[in-house]
């Protein structure tokens, strides 16, 4: 009951940076898209958080962050690393 409260709070407040993201960039998506990305989002952000805590010394300072923001960037559409560089 906690992971799903907390899960599905995580997911809402995803979903609303997204849509802010979109309209930022001109673009307006519907319910059922922003459920869907910040669904995909969500677990892209998991599995990095995942990997960089079982094998931290396997990436470089900041890898993980900069693979998040292009992997996430590309299931949106935006360049969200642009700039970071």
């Amino acid at each position: 009951a906690t992971h799903e409260a907390t899960y599905l709070a995580y997911r809402d407040r995803l979903q609303g940076l997204i849509a802010a993201a979109l309209a930022e960039a001109g673009r307006i998506a519907g319910r059922a898209e922003l459920r869907r990305l910040s669904i995909a989002c969500n677990a892209v952000i998991d599995g990095l958080w995942l990997e960089a805590g079982v094998l931290p010394e396997a990436f470089t300072t900041g890898e993980i962050e900069a693979i998040g923001l292009v992997s996430v960037g590309a299931l949106l559409g935006l360049d969200l690393a642009e700039d970071r560089a």
